[in-house]
């Protein structure tokens, strides 16, 4: 199955895709699509000026758009079959993936930001909220969940780094004062 195929399919007939999709047809568009959610967030961040056009952020960007999904959705495979649903991580890294195509949204958002038609912050929080409702949505459909386990599944990861955050912030801010 080619990406436009695949794209259009979950676009038009999201339940059957999910449910009719292997694998082998999810593969193609899931790491395009966290290619072109890479790309997004690099042609963002650099139109913002936060970042210079190098080969090596838009490597860095990948990477870490790609390590932190892997790690962030399996967390929420564990969460989820540790209650009870069954569901498959290939398929949820992979439509995770689909789903990084929305973050293309962020180019146009950049060329507004740049002009100060926006704030960067406000650009973020708006993709970013958009992408975890249909995160939370796809994780309904894979592993047949209610929506608060599937909130659940998608918020705890983000629990536990915010935490683990402020644990480090906490024992390097006393660490600071103490060697002072």
């Amino acid at each position: 199955m080619n990406l436009i195929n695949a794209l259009t399919r979950a676009i038009d007939e999201p339940d059957v895709f999910i449910s009719q999709s292997t694998t082998r047809d999810l593969a193609w568009p899931g790491i395009t699509g966290y290619l072109a959610s890479s790309l997004s967030f690099f042609v963002f961040f650099g139109l913002s000026g936060f970042i210079p056009f190098r080969f090596f952020s838009f490597f860095a960007i990948a990477f870490f758009i790609i390590a932190g999904n892997f790690f962030s959705l399996s967390m929420i495979h564990l969460f989820l079959e540790s209650t009870g649903a069954n569901g498959n991580a290939v398929k949820l890294f992979l439509f995770s993936g689909i789903i990084g195509f929305f973050h293309t949204i962020l180019v146009p958002l950049g060329i507004m930001t740049k002009i100060s038609y926006f704030g960067i912050f406000l650009s973020i929080i708006a993709v970013t909220t958009a992408a975890l409702f249909f995160k939370i949505w796809t994780i309904r459909r894979l592993y047949n969940a209610s929506r608060s386990k599937a909130f659940w599944a998608i918020s705890a990861p983000y629990l536990v780094f915010s935490a683990a955050f402020f644990i480090f912030t906490a024992f390097a801010t006393a660490w600071f004062l103490w060697v002072i």
